[in-house]
């Protein structure tokens, strides 16, 4: 009888065994909770090329293969409003691309990263300090979206044109370059330009990416403490102190003929006048670079810091801008999207193959680290870790607002400092 028992026992263990081994092996070949062979489709939209963000998705899907990445690109002009009217009529993608300073105006239609999958503490490991202050919300508790990339301001300069009048090196500080301006200037008996120094001091009707270089030399003159602590205002704690009257005046000087820095009126752009040859240096983002390329193959372009108020700052500040992923509010696999905007953004593997397909300059410090004495993103990589920001609650109405302070400088309606004052109570409004 216990001889029964026992065989009887021995068999459910081996019924049991061989049940629970079938299970195992049969959710294993359907993907069970393996996350890496589950099935999912995401939809992302961005402003890309499909060549370019299939380096990404692929890469995704190499670590992810249940994993289907959908893509629509959209036309960059209308790009913002194409998006915000999806997400208002409920059709939204689950990831898209947002600019780094769009967040604070568009948190309520993101979805966060949940604490779990990512932390203040590992964005500031793996990136720039600019990252947290451009992604993450005012507290730093919450982080809305990564960075694809990060570009920078700096000076580029038409290597020729130096040559030709024996400048041996760009401008390190304002007052070389201020000095350089009256030198490459080129006037009519009439006072009329015929060939710029440079493109700097009018809105950014006719200088692209104006605005953000009068926003870099508030921020060069801010108190160290007002660019890394994430203010909410220190644009607007900057702007009504001397320091932001001077650094108007200081930037309106280059538009104004009655001046001796006088360089550049209001006819044309900036980057076309550049790509002609017309003007020696313009302050811009290594994006500029392939649209100039593109007009004036040949331009000899040379490429170096963005210039600061003293050679021997120990603060060195400049302007970031980027696209970076964001998760959309209306996902409904938000932990899926999120697990895709980080692999894209922190896996190096698939960062570092967008970066070769798209050709912007590194995010992840790993990979400024590589490119530091690269002649083609040296100078924009190195930047990086000098990028500053504050909370940009509009980006849009902070930039009208600097641009008309700007043009009733220039037309005479106001002096430096009314026009401040004007700009800075509109900006504060928008914090209220």
């Amino acid at each position: 009888m216990n001889i029964r028992r026992r065989y009887v026992l021995i068999g459910v263990i081996v019924l049991v065994l061989g049940l629970l081994l079938y299970l195992i092996f049969s959710n294993s070949i359907r993907g069970g909770n393996n996350p890496d062979a589950q099935k999912f489709t995401l939809n992302v939209w961005g402003v890309e090329d499909e060549g370019v963000f299939s380096s990404i998705a692929g890469g995704y899907q190499a670590v992810r293969p249940g994993a289907t990445i959908t893509y629509k690109r959209l036309d960059p002009r209308t790009y913002k409003e194409t998006i915000l009217n999806a997400l208002a009529g409920g059709t939204g993608p689950d990831v898209f691309y947002i600019k780094n300073h769009d967040i604070p105006a568009e948190k309520d239609k993101l979805y966060p990263a949940d604490s779990a999958q990512l932390s203040l503490a590992r964005v500031n490991d793996l990136f720039p300090l600019v990252v947290s202050q451009d992604l993450a919300s005012a507290s730093g508790s919450l982080i809305y979206a990564m960075p694809l990339y990060v570009d920078t301001l700096a000076l580029l300069y038409n290597k020729d044109v130096f040559d030709q009048n024996a400048v041996v090196y760009p401008p390190k500080t304002w007052a070389e370059f201020q000095a350089l301006v009256r030198k490459l200037t080129k006037l009519n008996d009439r006072g009329q330009i015929i060939k710029s120094a440079a493109a700097i001091g009018n809105t950014e009707k006719t200088v692209d990416a104006g605005v953000d270089v009068l926003i870099t030399l508030v921020m060069q003159n801010a108190p160290k403490e007002e660019r890394t602590s994430g203010n909410n205002k220190a644009l607007v704690n900057s702007l009504v102190k001397q320091s932001g009257e001077d650094t108007l005046r200081f930037y309106t000087q280059f538009a104004d003929p009655a001046t001796t820095a006088y360089t550049w009126d209001a006819q044309g752009n900036s980057i076309d006048s550049f790509g002609a040859g017309n003007t020696a240096m313009i302050l811009n983002y290594q994006s500029a670079i392939p649209m100039i390329k593109k007009k004036s193959p040949f331009l000899n372009i040379g490429v170096s810091p963005l210039p600061q108020i003293g050679e021997e700052t120990d603060n060195p500040v400049t302007h970031a801008n980027y696209y970076a992923l964001a998760v959309s509010k209306q996902s409904k696999l938000p932990a899926w999207a999120w697990d895709f905007v980080i692999q894209a953004t922190t896996n190096e593997g698939i960062a570092r193959s967008y970066l070769a397909s798209a050709g912007h300059p590194p995010a992840l410090k790993t990979l400024i680290e590589e490119k530091i004495g690269d002649p083609d993103v040296n100078v924009f990589a190195s930047s990086a870790l000098l990028a500053r920001s504050w909370y940009h609650v509009n980006n849009q109405e902070i930039h009208s607002a600097l641009n008309d302070a700007i043009q009733s400088v220039l037309n005479g309606r106001s002096t430096s400092r009314d026009a401040l004052r004007t700009a800075s109570a509109r900006i504060d409004q928008l914090y209220r």
